[in-house]
């Protein structure tokens, strides 16, 4: 199997630069994550969800411009 950078799961950021600070819920420092389920596809989809430590919980399944946790 090859690795596809443009699948790699990278932090949801507050706003759309690379800069921007990343998405952390308050009550438990949970970073949300984002990742790629499809390519080259109007409105592809990605997946959110979070993850603090080891444990991950799935948010929800959104379309490519869509940001919101």
């Amino acid at each position: 199997m090859y690795d596809l950078n443009s699948r790699k799961p990278h932090p949801l950021r507050e706003g759309r630069g690379s800069a921007e600070r990343e998405v952390v819920r308050a009550a438990d420092g949970a970073r949300c994550m984002r990742v790629a389920l499809q390519l080259k596809t109007p409105s592809a989809r990605r997946l959110h969800y979070w993850k603090v430590g080891e444990a991950i919980e799935l948010s929800r399944v959104v379309k490519h411009d869509d940001m919101t946790p």
